[in-house]
């Protein structure tokens, strides 16, 4: 909002602003909330200062706490150590698998003899072969090759997931007749904050790009100066620019009365910012009562995916209860198993914007400045999903 328009408000309201009042509102913003809390105080002088300012700017406070995010593990690196972190990550994902009760006659693959003819397994994928659509896949006990009749289920199975699968022996092959996933449980009641409280997710600025729309970019600086949210959350997820000049420039832009998170995509360079800044995939919760799962370089998925739109590749990932990582680290929390049921799963790095609800989980992906720069505001009072085109 600009001076006069200030000045005008005020006046409206019965408030003068001295000078250096008026320009901490001009980077602030949000004049709307100041007018609202002035009002409310049991004594206000005429003349309103940047010291009153402060102090109404104090009530309003930001809850935001990281719950998960990849923390290398620099003590562990031997053989032994990845062999436990990985037992780690199939035993929590089994637990969860157990109680699924399509998974009859649960056996181990040690226990898989000739006389067996129909069973389960949990096991972990070693192998995935296009050619035979066949899986290696292993437990604690050993290993089977299991072969599969059914393309759709087959192609979506990554290496290195965990799943169970109802089998059939015929002969000396075993054949998958049903996948089971971990998936999510479907919630009673959907998390909500009591009062409005607002997030606007957007992604892949590429501004180093000759293609980034300079236009939308404009419009979206206009659209986030001129808003007057009483608290919104607002999530850069990745790729911004190559160029540390670009990010600076950004966050300069950017009103100082909201709360940033910052999440580092692939091109993104590393500097110095007072924005939380965070590495995907990373777990937050936010006023002490909503989850959130935050996406970018995280994903990687094969090219059978590559017909599946955004919103349903994060779909599957979540019934797998499980991120693919393209690396083999060992993590302080592991990073990639969802043992926290997020109430937003969002990611940049596709450019197409989607949606989607599954069970209390409301999935988002967002678009870019280089293609279509669609984006997404939600409101956690109400849990409703707008879709903002600075086209």
């Amino acid at each position: 909002m600009k001076k006069t328009e200030i000045i005008k408000e005020f006046i409206k309201n019965g408030f003068q602003l001295d000078p250096r009042a008026l320009d901490y509102l001009v980077e602030r913003g949000n004049v709307k909330y100041f007018l609202e809390e002035l009002k409310k105080l049991p004594s206000c002088p005429l003349t309103v200062t940047v010291d009153i300012l402060k102090e109404v700017e104090k009530k309003l406070v930001y809850e935001v706490e990281i719950l998960k995010t990849p923390e290398k593990n620099q003590k562990l690196s031997s053989i032994s150590d990845f062999t436990n972190f990985f037992s780690s990550r199939y035993e929590e994902l089994r637990k969860l698998l157990a109680k699924h009760l399509d998974l009859v006659n649960l056996i181990s693959i040690n226990r898989i003899s000739p006389k067996t003819r129909k069973f389960s397994l949990i096991v972990m994928v070693r192998e995935k072969n296009e050619d035979e659509r066949s899986l290696v896949v292993e437990d604690f006990t050993g290993e089977q090759t299991i072969f599969f009749e059914d393309t759709e289920d087959f192609k979506l199975i990554l290496e290195d997931e965990v799943l169970g699968i109802v089998c059939e022996k015929e002969g000396e092959r075993v054949f998958a007749k049903k996948i089971v996933l971990p998936e999510i449980p479907l919630k009673k009641e959907i998390s909500k904050t009591n009062d409005d409280v607002f997030c606007f997710f957007v992604s892949d600025f590429h501004m180093e790009d000759k293609n980034f729309n300079k236009k939308s970019f404009e419009k979206f600086l206009d659209w986030i100066n001129n808003s007057e949210y009483k608290k919104l959350y607002v999530f850069i997820l990745g790729d911004i620019s190559s160029r540390i000049e670009d990010v600076e420039n950004l966050f300069k832009n950017l009103p100082k009365n909201y709360y940033y998170v910052w999440l580092k995509g692939e091109v993104d360079p590393e500097i110095e910012t007072e924005k939380i800044f965070v590495k995907s995939p990373c777990f937050l919760r936010l006023e002490k009562s909503l989850n959130f799962l935050m996406l970018h370089s995280a994903i990687a998925f094969p090219s059978s995916w590559s017909s599946l739109a955004p919103n349903k590749i994060l779909l599957n990932f979540l019934k797998k209860r499980q991120l693919p990582s393209s690396t083999k680290e060992i993590y302080v929390k592991d990073p990639y198993i969802i043992d926290i049921i997020p109430d937003f799963m969002v990611s940049g790095h596709f450019h197409m914007p989607s949606f989607l609800n599954y069970k209390g989980t409301t999935i988002l992906t967002t678009g870019s400045f280089i293609t279509e720069p669609v984006f997404w505001l939600a409101n956690l009072r109400t849990r409703e999903t707008i879709k903002i085109d600075f086209a």
